[in-house]
């Protein structure tokens, strides 16, 4: 999607998404580069979240058989 002009030179960028299914005991690791990274289950998204997220959680949620 296009940017806005305060990104520098950069003009575009590309969202990259994962879906996975882990333990609920596997701990979890967050980069230093991340500093509000956080974990929501599927059906408790937080409020606010764009209409577009919860549409492609619920399409990867379909797709890996949850």
């Amino acid at each position: 999607h296009v940017l806005a002009g305060d990104f520098g030179m950069c003009r575009e960028h590309l969202d990259i998404r994962f879906a996975a299914v882990t333990s609920r005991s596997a701990p979890s690791a967050i980069s230093t580069e991340s500093v509000d990274v956080r974990w929501w289950p599927v059906d408790g998204l937080p409020e606010g979240t764009r209409a577009e997220l919860a549409a492609l959680v619920s399409a990867a949620t379909r797709a890996i058989g949850l």
